[in-house]
């Protein structure tokens, strides 16, 4: 019994150290397994995480597309209003320059209207001058009524000589009665007679009734005329219709010329018919001097008062047909001068009203071509805009790269910004980049570096240099360089960008 015994130990230890082998090898067998699927899991999570970068990426690209589809149809749908505003302000422009054409053809015409308003002035500023220098009326009728004082001054002699003349003749029959007594008186009374006959002969010799009818002739001669004046007057009111109807009809400029040619030949012929005026004057002179000679020569008539009183009368009416002739004919010389200085106001309107229409279509001119210009500058942003893009999206997906190719992702993101910078300067209004284009741009950038295993310095040195501090202090996303380069890729950001 005690042989099997120690057999029996032996075989136990024996299995014993078979089973502890057997653990060891299945542990060790386990543990391989369990690092190939922590690691297999490793590389999941890095496949994941990056599937999760795709995908966010992805998204953001489809925002950013979206919101450039945005952009792009309400630029078109202004693009579009634009036209059609550039339509309307081209018709526009079209109908002014026909409008300008129309001017330019008719500033002949306002040329020659200048002329003539000027001539028709100076001949106007003429028939005043004349006017001045010839006698007033006033001047006129003073001489006159002198002249009928000296006349009745000497009526009221001559009758008191016919009275005398009566009176001898009266002591002439009482001496003839007493000539049978006193015989001496005879003689005397004979040389009486042959003085009283020669005064008779006197008398007969100066035919003053065939003066006074000559007078009269002379006088219905000047009435002819003084009608002639008046024929005159209703001339110069037909002028006046004339151009009180070419004044209202100031517009219709065709036909103004030849209106005021018509008007200037009419008033040349009525100056030439109102210098007879003028003579009336010296006419005036004439009978006053003709009525002093006959008052010389009346002796001792008493018919010829009665003459002159007639010719008092007659030339008293004549007085005050010539006096109101003259006043209707200087009221109608104002009228007329007034409305050639209306006519100077309506052309000097007209001058003003083409000065605002020339300075109205140059600012047209400046408004349509700022507005073109404008509309061409933001066509050209955009479609330099969308190539950016483009660009930026065949540089981003390529699997291997360089920092040459980021450098020149910085340098086109550079030349877009400098371009929408320039376009607002030059357009006076405010198309920049959006911000949302520029942090798409650099977290494009961030993650090609990630890819393509760039070190964080030089890519940060990259875009200080090509984009400067303050567009990269801007638009960088602290949150993307944490999650791709770490904290120390955040550290140098602050560092070098002084951000807390």
């Amino acid at each position: 019994m005690m042989s099997k015994s120690p057999k029996k130990a032996i075989k136990t230890a024996e299995e014993k150290k078979a089973v502890v082998s057997l653990t060891k090898k299945d542990s060790g067998t386990l543990v391989k397994k369990i690092a190939a699927v922590s690691d297999s899991t490793k590389s999941l999570s890095k496949e994941i995480k990056t599937m999760a970068k795709i995908f966010s990426d992805n998204q953001k690209v489809l925002i950013s597309m979206k919101d450039m589809i945005d952009t792009l149809a309400s630029a078109i749908e202004q693009i579009q209003k634009q036209s059609k505003q550039i339509n309307i302000m081209e018709e526009d422009s079209q109908r002014l320059f026909s409008g300008l054409n129309q001017v330019r053809s008719q500033a002949s015409l306002v040329t020659k209207l200048h002329e003539q308003t000027s001539r028709l002035q100076d001949q106007v500023n003429k028939i005043t001058q004349v006017q001045k220098e010839s006698p007033s009326s006033e001047n006129i009728m003073k001489t006159i009524s002198d002249n009928m004082a000296s006349t009745q001054n000497n009526t009221h002699m001559i009758i008191k000589i016919a009275q005398r003349i009566d009176n001898i003749k009266e002591n002439l029959d009482g001496i003839s009665s007493k000539t049978e007594k006193i015989s001496s008186v005879g003689t005397e009374i004979e040389e009486l007679k042959k003085k009283i006959q020669s005064v008779y002969d006197k008398s007969e010799k100066t035919n003053i009734e065939s003066e006074i009818s000559s007078l009269k002739q002379n006088l219905k001669h000047i009435a002819e005329k003084t009608e002639s004046a008046s024929g005159i007057i209703t001339e110069l009111e037909s002028i006046k219709g004339q151009i009180a109807q070419v004044s209202d009809k100031a517009e219709k400029i065709d036909s103004f010329g030849d209106k005021m040619q018509d008007l200037q030949q009419e008033l040349l012929s009525n100056m030439a018919r109102t210098e007879t005026i003028q003579h009336l004057s010296g006419e005036v002179q004439k009978i006053e001097s003709e009525i002093n000679s006959l008052v010389q020569r009346a002796d001792a008539t008493a018919f010829v008062g009665e003459g002159l009183k007639s010719v008092q009368e007659d030339f008293a009416g004549f007085k005050e047909t010539v006096f109101n002739k003259t006043n209707t004919i200087d009221q109608k010389v104002s009228l007329i001068s007034e409305l050639f200085k209306r006519s100077d106001a309506s052309t000097s309107e007209f001058h003003k009203k083409a000065d605002q229409l020339f300075q109205d279509l140059q600012e047209i001119r400046t408004v349509t071509n700022k507005s073109s210009s404008n509309a061409s500058k933001e066509v050209v942003g955009l479609l330099k805009l969308s190539e950016f893009q483009s660009n930026l999206r065949i540089l981003s997906e390529s699997k291997y790269g360089e920092l040459k190719d980021i450098e020149r992702m910085a340098e086109q993101t550079a030349s877009v910004v400098n371009l929408f910078d320039k376009l607002s300067i030059e357009s006076e209004e405010k198309l920049s980049l959006p911000p949302e284009v520029r942090q798409w741009a650099l977290s494009k950038m961030l993650d090609c570096a990630d890819r393509w295993e760039i070190r964080f310095t030089d890519l940060f040195a990259v875009l200080i240099d090509k984009l400067g501090k303050e567009l990269v202090k801007e638009n960088i996303r602290i949150q993307q360089v944490r999650d791709i380069f770490g904290i120390r890729g955040v550290d140098e950001i602050r560092a070098e960008l002084n951000l807390q």
